[in-house]
């Protein structure tokens, strides 16, 4: 099941609402906030918009996340349906579902 941006927007705004900031944490927020928004980075969140319409600012996170903003571990380096044990990582402790395939 896809869901798609716009339909999800006003959860994520919800959300979004309601968070608050830990003062300690701001470094860190900060330094994350510096990686996103990278020249280079933003380029390539970018152009994910026009195929995507979703925002460059989520997408930079979902990349942060997912990659710390390292260019050679991208968000969507797999293809669909390829996914393979050296391109799709479980969590520690956890069993890999491609390995199993």
């Amino acid at each position: 099941m896809q869901h798609p941006y716009a339909v999800l927007e006003s959860e994520y705004a919800a959300y979004l609402a309601h968070l608050s900031v830990t003062p300690s944490k701001t470094g860190a927020i900060d330094a994350a906030a510096k990686r996103i928004l990278r020249p280079e980075n933003m380029d390539v969140y970018q152009a994910a918009v026009e195929g995507t319409q979703i925002p460059a600012a989520f997408i930079g996170v979902l990349e942060l996340r997912e990659s710390n903003c390292d260019p050679t571990r991208a968000l969507g380096r797999a293809t669909a349906g390829t996914a393979s044990p050296s391109t799709c990582r479980a969590a520690k402790g956890r069993s890999n579902p491609a390995s199993t395939r």
